[in-house]
């Protein structure tokens, strides 16, 4: 009985911790940045394709707080990773940066309590 209240109490965290971003936003050959997460010098374009980088962006609201990913497709990506940031956005204040790094281009992002996933590697969030 006692192993079952355990296990009862402890499955619900466990489904729960691993949350799926979702796509919100996609801003093709930008040269300026809508969201405000990148500066200009980081849109390069991609290839000979366009002005400005592709950014896409996915967004989670989770306990409260939205975080978004914004990924951009410009001449910094390696054969399968892209300059990518996770920001949390509060009301009234700038963007805070939670993560600055390459990750796969489009993957599945998920936040799985203080990681970001790109289903291969895992990314920690600074608070």
């Amino acid at each position: 009985m006692r192993a079952q209240i355990i296990l009862a109490l402890l499955i619900p965290f466990s489904v729960a911790a691993a949350q799926e971003f979702s796509q919100s936003a996609s801003y093709p050959n930008a040269t300026r940045d809508p969201s405000h997460i990148w500066q200009d010098k980081w849109l390069k374009r991609f290839a000979s394709r366009g002005k400005g980088a592709d950014i896409t962006e996915w967004t989670l609201k989770a306990n409260g707080i939205t975080y978004v990913i914004s990924q951009i497709l410009s001449e910094d990506c390696s054969a399968q990773l892209c300059p990518t940031r996770v920001v949390k956005l509060t009301l009234g204040a700038a963007p805070a940066v939670l993560v600055d790094d390459m990750m796969h281009l489009g993957a599945t992002f998920k936040l799985d309590n203080d990681f970001i996933t790109d289903g291969e590697y895992r990314f920690r969030i600074t608070k």
